[in-house]
């Protein structure tokens, strides 16, 4: 005979199987202690951190202070970076200024030994009205004397200079009749015309 057991008896409670986990084989304790340990940080580490992150942070806020002081010193200083490249273009065209000026003061030259020695070599008896240096080392003297003689000699001795080199020669003469003290005197014109060496 079959004995049928009509009371229905409790299942027992299985867990159920989440993300491929089943939560059945799971240690309950060790979860308890895991969750326990990870509350130690906040307790113990956060601190800690909290301090270091207020330390950062107030030397970020320094370092902003800063840049803004850096800011405002730069806008007021904009006008000053214009004055310095204007002020460097100046230094730029004064050294081309200079360098002209320096090829200036070496072509020119000082004819005062040349004038002297023409005059130590003008005889008493002919004088200069007119005396020209041009910027070709061209020069060209009339004047008047009481003879050809005094003329002749006056090219002769400037010719034996260093400054002519023998360039020196009479371009031009006439003879003139003038009344001096009331004595009528010939007087010869001269022009002389020549290049110059050196200085």
């Amino acid at each position: 005979m079959i004995k049928i057991n009509l009371l229905e008896q409790k299942k027992p409670f299985k867990m159920p199987v989440i993300l491929g986990i089943d939560l059945s084989n799971l240690n309950l304790r060790l979860v308890a202690a895991a969750l326990i340990v990870s509350f130690f940080p906040e307790t113990f580490l956060y601190p800690d951190w909290e301090e270091e992150r207020n330390k950062e942070e107030a030397k970020v806020k320094n370092f902003n202070k800063r840049l803004r002081k850096l800011r405002k010193i730069i806008r007021k200083n904009s006008k000053a970076k214009l004055e310095l490249e204007a002020f460097n273009k100046q230094v730029e065209i004064l050294k081309e200024r200079k360098s002209y000026v320096t090829q200036i003061v070496n072509l020119r030259s000082n004819p005062k030994k040349l004038l002297e020695r023409l005059a130590r070599n003008t005889p008493s008896d002919l004088w200069f009205e007119y005396l020209s240096i041009s910027s070709d080392r061209k020069i060209v003297i009339s004047g008047s004397a009481f003879s050809y003689k005094d003329i002749g000699d006056f090219i002769i001795s400037a010719n034996e200079s260093q400054f002519f080199a023998k360039s020196l020669s009479l371009t031009d003469s006439s003879t003139r009749k003038e009344k001096i003290q009331g004595t009528e005197i010939n007087l010869e014109k001269y022009k002389i015309e020549g290049n110059i060496q050196n200085f």
